[in-house]
């Protein structure tokens, strides 16, 4: 008889055990369920802070932009940016060129992106007959990588297309032919301009990657780091957020 009133206490005592046991080991996965859950406030809080910096950054280099500022060829401080792209709509300036559009199947240099540049290819034939031809031949120039000569006809474009199709398009390739040529001030208004009045297009979020780049170019790795950050979270599933991610592990 004791020794079933043994057992019975034994067994009581390693179900309490195994109780307290389990009940220890429920509070202590809600505890970190629960600082997992601050961490990541505060990540999202931080990275909240992080984008309303980015945004500011460029908002006052928009705002620069808009006013005259003395000439200085020295890119090392980004803020001081002169505007350089056409203001306003205007009427396309001829210029000497066969009279059906150049064409090339040339391999473009490293710094343009071969499927972005297809897709334009294509779809400039369907623009607008004002600027349908001054567009194909500034993608032929790029596509050669002759960007000089793309960037004044890209200028052309963007005046007299603002607004319309074909004027994001022709602001990325302005970014890319001032990229290609090194000209870091046209580079920044043209991507930052894009990035502002397109921001759901995505060939935007190729244009924050590249703008980042330039902030990198210029010693700025922190405005470029917030860069990569605002396209992470406003795109997180996309190609270029990969990419991003990777450019920020480079950064680190």
């Amino acid at each position: 008889m004791n020794r079933k009133i043994f057992l019975i206490l034994a067994f009581g005592l390693i179900a309490c055990s195994s109780s307290r046991t389990g009940t220890d080991s429920f509070e202590s996965r809600i505890s970190d369920i629960r600082r997992q859950q601050a961490d990541q406030g505060a990540t999202i809080t931080q990275l909240q802070e992080d984008l309303r910096i980015l945004t500011g950054k460029l908002e006052e280099i928009e705002f620069k932009q808009k006013n005259t500022l003395p000439a200085n060829n020295s890119f090392s401080q980004h803020s001081a940016i002169q505007p350089s792209l056409p203001a306003g709509p205007t009427t396309i300036t001829p210029i000497a060129r066969p009279a059906s559009p150049l064409t090339s199947s040339d391999t473009p240099p490293a710094i343009v992106p071969l499927a972005e540049l297809e897709n334009d290819e294509a779809m400039a034939k369907h623009l607008d007959s004002q600027v349908s031809q001054v567009f194909r031949d500034a993608l032929y120039f790029v596509r050669r990588g002759e960007f000089r000569q793309a960037s004044s006809m890209l200028d052309q474009v963007i005046s007299i297309a603002n607004g319309k199709e074909g004027h994001a398009q022709s602001l990325f390739w302005k970014g890319i032919s001032s990229d290609g040529i090194g000209n870091n001030k046209e580079a920044l208004e043209a991507y930052s301009l894009l990035i502002k009045q397109y921001p759901g297009l995505e060939r935007t979020r190729l244009a924050l990657l590249r703008l980042s780049s330039v902030f990198i170019r210029l010693g700025d790795t922190a405005t470029a780091k917030l860069t990569l950050e605002k396209l992470i979270a406003e795109n997180p599933e996309s190609k270029e957020a990969n990419q991003a991610r990777a450019k920020l592990k480079d950064l680190s």
